[in-house]
């Protein structure tokens, strides 16, 4: 609420002055009063924005308005036609000139009035002020009663003022000078000339204004004309001071002037600030000139553009004299799409909060420029905004620039599809959605076939081109329904939802199939490709994206496994073979550059001397979650995937590096064997490298072994087999490995170059047991022994395997029977030990103390298992039988076919029948090993609550009363087998 100040103590005619609250200190409020009481008429006084900061009850009672009404920008109460004239009447008083017009005026109840308007410029506290008198009625200004009596009353105002008053009677040659105007010039009661005359007022003039001073006075006097001078004087003291004045004819007698009226104010300090303002607009002028923006500023008050700098040319494309004449074009050129933003940001700006945000604007030749605007306001004492300070700046590069890295970061360069962060982000509204209106939808994974086929024959440019018109393809039968997003080379995933029939999905599956495989035209080449559909249903297979996704990639993994250019959706079937399957293939090519392989080395015996003469080198992976990887896992992957030649260089490198240590610590051995891809062969350059590695590693050739399939001597061609040739002759012995498994005929063995002969680990596993194995064993040796070939038979397991072996003179063993793959330091100890000793020939389970009991069953449970998390993310995949050996309270021992990690990251859940009731129990496996080739014994600990630990033991109790009772233990799926043998038959 606005408060006033109503002051009686200088109230003789019974008249109140009001002053602005918010000027409280900063007016002399004495000098007010003294002012606005000397007027029997309405009077107020204008600051220099225009506002009224002070006034009488007389102009109050004049045109009835509250007190409170009055402190606003004067113009408000003008009539509109006048507007315009009244502004620039106040512009001349405000530099100093006295002006006298008519105007018409509101009153409060609507009724326009017609007055005339006096404007004396005054100083307050060294600012410029109007001092306004009003008049009702048609009179001039010489109808105003300003009379000497007046003006004396004027003399105490004019000290405070700094404004002196001069009527003069130039018929008479009579003068009255004011007493502010004897103070101004310095002339006191002791001045020997103490009487002011015109001629002795002429002197104080400064000689350079003095003529032009005469000149403007004699028309005043001979013709009426009216003046307003600036010029400087010189007081008595000597100093110089700057004077505004002026003087207009007061009567006429027979048509010449008879009195004449003039006012003088001392403007020096004014003309000082003006002079030092002038200087810091021009500079400010300047730096807001040559600025790349446009500022500029507003009073929304009289909505009257102040200040507008030039670059609003260049930035919004009209002049400065259109913008400040058009106040509202600020707002008009906001583009209309942002124009609710504003509005918004406007009414913050009402309440003083300042405005920074990015909009777009319309330029006059329609132009869209992206701006960053600033906005500053001044709030009033009555919260009023009262000034608008504002600077805008073009932006436009610099946001195309970031539209262009917002593209990049989602979008595909190639195909201009949403790309794997796009989705991230719209992945939860599609749940979201879906579960708000309790709906279903799709995740198709699609992998388009062959590609790294097509980049090997036609090159890379034809495969982005097959990439990108496949996308194009997908594109238009997914649009229709959802989004398609691509998130690898040769991978999309598209979100989907038509409506709650399955069918539905699995015909935009097969449209896809059969829109993609038409021939596309790639260089003038007919080019055929397909793809591949994994699918999974929310919430079917689950409600969260990382799930879905999950489900989505082992169905295309599955869809691929199945030959390619078909769909699956995703089942439970797809267990963890499958997933870890999928983890395989998406993750491979970190493996290398993550330094995730490495090798280990399996020891071979020499069967007669019972020693290590050397070591087959066996690459491995260790991933990071699914542990270590078998060979067999990957390889074929790698072989499929291009990254065969790379991996077999890296092992090559690695296998003569270790080769190296082992020379320089003095260790003895004949040769480490390597396997080399059959691919890497038929790649032109492996020779050289070869060369190139053992020189630089300063290692004899002799001590390497390549391994190469039996099955790649059916695809080798004469270069390689030269190639082959070469590298014998360099000293590295060749080794023919898996020999027996393919159809080589003995004519191909005679014929190439090889010195070992490794047989199958098909033929010895049943070389006990089945005679005809007996037989092509003890022939395969005696036939590579009539070749001159040194014999090594792999995956030797038994006694009787090795006895069998010994007595059909085989030189060389190699398998469990001795030693599995151990680590590079492992094999240094055998190396060292040199003589060796065959181990049990029964594989041995896991036993070890443990904090609860353990029921050892008689036969081995069946249980189901799955996976339900890694890394803290839940997975939703089938189940794989494995066998229990045993359960306690803390844990459980179990059998599988499956490599699996010891890794706390990674759940599982058993699902397994006992005594008749179910149990669901989960845990991370904390260790594990190979107990026979590809057969693998897990220690599983339980995650599970004391309650359930409680209950757990309680059912292990009454299975511990009944095995000691010798009863059958019934609702209990038992395996009649032994574990090994069940999961041989199962799954191997």
């Amino acid at each position: 609420m606005a408060l006033f100040w109503r002051n009686h103590h200088y109230s003789p005619m019974d008249s109140d002055v009001y002053i602005d609250p918010k000027e409280q200190g900063k007016l002399p409020y004495d000098t007010l009063q003294l002012i606005l009481k000397s007027y029997q008429n309405a009077s107020y006084v204008l600051n220099r924005k225009g506002n009224i900061i002070a006034f009488n009850q007389r102009l109050v009672d004049f045109l009835h308005y509250k007190p409170k009404e009055f402190f606003t920008c004067f113009s408000k109460l003008v009539v509109e036609p006048d507007v315009q004239r009244v502004e620039k009447y106040f512009e001349k008083a405000m530099e100093g000139e006295l002006q006298s017009f008519r105007a018409a005026l509101k009153k409060k109840d609507g009724e326009t009035v017609n007055i005339q308007m006096l404007e004396i410029p005054i100083m307050l506290n060294d600012e410029n002020a109007i001092l306004t008198v009003l008049k009702e009625g048609d009179e001039a200004l010489e109808e105003f009663n300003i009379t000497q009596e007046l003006a004396k009353e004027f003399d105490h105002l004019q000290k405070l003022g700094h404004f002196g008053l001069v009527e003069f009677d130039p018929s008479k040659d009579e003068y009255y000078w004011s007493d502010y105007v004897y103070h101004l010039l310095g002339i006191t009661s002791n001045d020997p000339q103490p009487k002011l005359t015109l001629p002795l007022f002429l002197k104080f003039i400064h000689p350079e204004d003095r003529s032009t001073f005469k000149q403007l006075y004699e028309g005043l006097v001979e013709k009426g004309e009216s003046f307003s001078l600036t010029f400087r004087i010189i007081r008595r003291d000597g100093t110089e001071r700057v004077i505004h004045g002026q003087a207009v004819t007061k009567e006429v007698v027979n048509g010449q002037p008879s009195k004449l009226l003039g006012i003088i104010l001392d403007i020096t300090e004014k003309k000082e600030a003006e002079n030092r303002l002038i200087e810091l607009t021009n500079r400010f002028l300047s730096i807001a000139n040559e600025i790349d923006a446009v500022i500029w500023s507003l009073d929304p008050i009289c909505n009257k553009v102040l200040y507008c700098s030039n670059s609003v040319k260049k930035i919004l494309g009209v002049d400065v004299d259109f913008f400040m004449k058009v106040p509202s074009y600020w707002k008009i050129c906001f583009h209309p799409e942002d124009m609710d933003k504003l509005e918004n940001a406007l009414n913050l700006l009402k309440e003083g909060t300042p405005l920074i945000d990015e909009y777009r604007m319309i330029r006059p030749d329609g132009e869209v420029i992206w701006t960053k605007v600033q906005m500053i306001p001044t709030i009033n004492e009555f919260g009023e905004m009262i000034r608008l300070d504002s600077m805008i700046i073009d932006i436009t590069e610099a946001k195309q620039y970031e539209l262009k890295l917002q593209q990049m970061a989602h979008y595909d360069p190639l195909t201009s599809l949403p790309n794997g962060y796009s989705l991230s982000n719209d992945f939860p509204k599609w749940i979201d959605s879906a579960h708000l209106h309790q709906d279903m939808f799709a995740v198709f994974s699609i992998g388009i076939d062959r590609i790294k086929k097509i980049n090997n024959t036609l090159g890379h440019l034809a495969g982005d081109a097959v990439i990108k018109q496949t996308a194009e393809r997908i594109q238009k039968i997914v649009c229709d329904y959802g989004s398609i997003y691509r998130i690898g080379g040769d991978e999309f995933i598209a979100l989907v939802k038509i409506d709650q029939d399955i069918e539905s999905y699995i015909q935009l599956a097969q449209d896809i199939l059969d829109y993609v495989k038409a021939p596309l035209e790639i260089d003038q080449y007919e080019v055929y490709v397909t793809t591949s559909i994994g699918i999974s249903f929310y919430p079917t297979e689950g409600i969260t994206s990382d799930i879905l996704l999950q489900c989505a990639n082992a169905a295309l993994y599955r869809a691929k496994k199945l030959g390619k250019n078909n769909y699956q959706i995703y089942t439970k079937s797809m267990n963890i073979m499958t997933l870890k399957d999928y983890y395989i293939e998406k993750e491979l090519r970190k493996a290398l550059e993550n330094h995730q392989l490495y090798m280990e080395y399996q020891p071979r015996i020499d069967v007669k001397a019972k020693q290590v003469i050397g070591a087959e080198a066996l690459l491995r992976w260790k991933h990071p979650e699914w542990g270590d990887v078998s060979p067999a896992d990957f390889i074929p992957l790698a072989e499929e995937e291009e990254l065969i030649n790379q991996i077999s260089d890296w092992v090559l490198e690695s296998v003569c590096s270790q080769i190296r240590k082992w020379m320089d610590d003095g260790l003895q051995f004949q040769f480490i064997s390597v396997n080399i891809s059959p691919k890497r062969l038929l790649k032109k350059g492996f020779y050289d490298f070869l060369v190139k590695t053992t020189t630089e590693k300063k290692i004899p050739p002799n001590l390497l072994e390549i391994e190469i399939t039996e099955s790649s001597l059916l695809i080798m061609d004469d270069y390689v087999q030269e190639q082959i040739v070469k590298i014998r002759d360099l000293g590295v012995r060749i080794a023919l490995d898996d020999f027996g498994t393919s159809y080589t005929s003995i004519n191909n063995i005679k014929n190439f170059p090889i010195d070992v002969l490794k047989i199958d680990k098909s033929f010895i596993q049943n070389i006990d047991k089945d005679h005809t194995d007996r037989i092509i064993t003890q022939s395969l040796i005696q036939m590579a022994k009539g070749l001159n070939l040194r014999v090594v038979a792999e995956g030797v397991e038994t006694q009787v395997q090795l006895n069998y072996l010994e007595n059909y003179q085989c030189d060389e063993i190699q398998g469990f029977i001795y030693s599995p793959s151990v680590t590079d330091q492992k094999i240094e100890q055998l190396f060292v030990k040199r003589n060796m000793t065959p181990q049990q020939s029964a594989p041995s389970m896991q036993s070890e103390k443990r904090k609860y009991f353990r029921i050892n069953f008689p036969n081995p449970l069946l249980s189901n298992i799955t996976i339900t998390s890694i890394q803290n993310k839940q997975i939703k995949i089938g189940k794989t039988e494995v066998a229990v050996l045993n359960i306690g309270g803390g844990g459980l021992s179990f059998v599988s076919h499956l490599r699996l990690p010891s890794n706390d990251k990674i759940v599982y859940q058993f699902e397994t029948e006992l005594m008749g009731e179910k149990m669901v129990l989960q845990g991370t496996i904390v260790w594990g090993k190979e107990v026979k080739p590809n057969i693998y014994q897990y220690g599983l600990k339980f995650i599970v609550s004391e309650h359930e630990r409680e209950k757990l033991i309680s059912l292990l109790n009454m299975v511990q009363i009944h095995l000691r009772k010798k009863r059958i233990i019934r609702g209990a799926n038992f395996i009649s087998d032994d574990p090994i043998q069940f999961i041989e038959k199962t799954f191997l």
